[in-house]
């Protein structure tokens, strides 16, 4: 092979090396940015989902129950007449 076709068949290795590793990089950074909306949507869905234990907690509270019993059940508290004890027997 003559010295100038070995030179060309180089330069254009050389071209193809340099558009592979440009493609690679542009592809890394595309799955950087997807990895950091993934973490932003987790994050989002932790943030979610602690709330709702938050508001499931306040729901379940001994006070709300109460507050439910008397105004949307209109239950209340037995007096002391009313009240009977049955043995289990």
């Amino acid at each position: 092979m003559s010295r100038t076709l070995l030179i060309v068949i180089l330069g254009a290795m050389v071209m193809i090396s340099a558009i592979m590793v440009a493609d690679v990089r542009h592809k890394g950074r595309q799955r950087y940015a997807d990895l950091n909306k993934l973490e932003r949507t987790i994050d989002e869905a932790l943030y979610q989902w602690t709330q709702l234990l938050l508001e499931r907690g306040s729901q379940a509270s001994l006070p709300r129950i109460e507050q439910i019993a008397i105004g949307d059940l209109q239950m209340r508290k037995p007096s002391l007449t009313e009240i009977e004890v049955f043995d289990g027997r």
